[in-house]
């Protein structure tokens, strides 16, 4: 059984940070679409290094997590994407349209750099405001662990 970890931290301020590990498939979009549905309309870095898989129902959430915060005036970041995922996006077009950075803390940066001498909230505030943790399993579904080549006039 493949598990897929969502890890939300929702920091008063900071953009919020979702650390997402583990396989993004058919049997695992539903679970990150709930928790992605859950998510404040506010600036959001996805954390995407423990990503091993990106099919077609994972990018179609990724779509529409920034369709939803670009109707709010919200930035979305990218962050620590694996040469595969990275691939995904790049086949996809989406790396072109969604900002990819190589940590999460590139990606707040380029959102606006919080204000010089705040520190991250304390562990009591934190609580108040986040950090929410949620672990989901999903059932494994046998998926190709690496995309075959496009050729240059052939379809995603």
């Amino acid at each position: 059984m493949n598990a897929l970890l969502v890890d939300v931290l929702i920091a008063q301020t900071r953009p919020t940070l979702v650390t997402i590990a583990g396989e993004i498939d058919i049997a695992t979009a539903p679970v990150l679409r709930d928790h992605l549905h859950a998510l404040p309309a506010r600036s959001t870095v996805l954390e995407l290094s423990g990503v091993r898989l990106l099919c077609a129902a994972g990018v179609t959430e990724l779509v529409d997590l920034h369709a939803r915060l670009t109707r709010a005036d919200a930035l979305m970041a990218l962050a620590g994407a694996s040469t595969g995922v990275r691939r995904v996006l790049t086949i996809t077009g989406l790396d072109a349209v969604m900002a990819l950075t190589d940590t999460p803390t590139e990606a707040v940066r380029l959102m606006g750099s919080p204000t010089p001498g705040r520190r991250p909230p304390s562990s009591s505030a934190a609580r108040a405001h986040g950090p929410h943790h949620h672990h989901c399993d999903a059932e494994d579904v046998e998926m190709p662990q690496d995309l075959p080549e496009r050729s240059a006039g052939g379809a995603a």
